[in-house]
């Protein structure tokens, strides 16, 4: 399993269109073979975000990469947006550690 983090710094006053259009989207991803999960992180700082997801493998995420679904996906998004385009950063899972079922969100 790998995870998959985007960094993202949103311009001043982009924090409402970025999390309603989260909110409100397709959900493609979702559909793609090898898709496991996906966290959207808001830091401390204002405007900071971190688009988290988890796959089965590398290939599975490269795969979504190169769909039309992909494309479809990320159609629309103003340029506007973020101050530059995102840091992607990938990571291989060693190990997975969960709280109890009451702990969780």
């Amino acid at each position: 399993m790998i995870v998959v983090m985007s960094r993202l710094r949103l311009k001043r006053g982009m924090e409402k269109h970025f999390e309603e259009r989260f909110a409100q989207r397709a959900r493609l991803a979702d559909k793609a073979e090898g898709f496991i999960s996906l966290d959207v992180l808001r830091g401390e700082e204002k405007g900071e975000y971190v688009v988290m997801s988890r796959w089965r493998s590398r290939e599975d995420f490269e795969a979504w990469l190169q769909s039309p679904a992909f494309d479809s996906a990320h159609s629309g998004t103003p340029s506007s947006l973020a101050e530059k385009r995102p840091e992607v950063e990938i990571y291989e899972v060693v190990e997975i550690s969960a709280g109890s079922e009451e702990d969780k969100p």
